[in-house]
């Protein structure tokens, strides 16, 4: 089952504005005024109550510079959840990172026309198929086919697996292949 548009979009907005801070906090602009502008801009999209764990450490200001790395690969995930709100034509072959320029995020919200069932269960079945072509690149000692990314293919791969209702935990969305 299919997540409704309007939990897509509060997990889009939580994903972007958590990536943001993640990388304010990278460029040494993080603190509490840069929290509570991003805060703030959550409260609006009412949103704040959908943060993850994961995405709370990071507001906490006590997160590493290897979880804040990990939080800004989450473009990816947010990608996927913008291509099946609509708002990305198609998801490129997963063999360079995502254009992360994007259109003003209170459009995209009001702008949304989410993919149809048979779409995102498509693409779910092909990225899960290119992941395992990943992991029995890396299993076996090779790189990744194909010119794949394997670090875009396993985020795209767990939005997917959110999106379709295979686990419901962002923070914890299984890849298994």
């Amino acid at each position: 089952k299919i997540k409704a548009p309007e939990v897509i979009a509060k997990r889009m907005v939580c994903t972007l504005l958590t990536i943001q801070y993640a990388f304010d906090i990278m460029q040494g602009n993080g603190g509490e005024e840069g929290r509570n502008f991003w805060f703030a801009m959550l409260e609006d999209y009412e949103a704040l109550e959908e943060l993850t764990e994961k995405e709370k450490h990071i507001f906490s200001g006590s997160a590493s510079e290897e979880e804040l790395c990990a939080m800004t690969w989450k473009y990816e995930a947010y990608w996927v959840l913008a291509w099946a709100l609509g708002f990305i034509e198609e998801l490129d072959y997963p063999e360079e990172v995502c254009d992360c320029d994007r259109p003003e995020l209170s459009l995209l919200l009001q702008a949304a026309k989410p993919r149809g069932t048979q779409e995102i269960l498509d693409e779910a079945d092909l990225i899960y198929r290119l992941d395992w072509a990943c992991v029995d690149a890396r299993i076996k000692g090779n790189e990744a086919p194909a010119s794949l990314n394997a670090d875009v293919v396993v985020e795209r791969h767990m939005a997917l697996n959110w999106l379709i209702g295979y686990d419901d935990d962002w923070d914890n969305v299984s890849t298994d292949t």
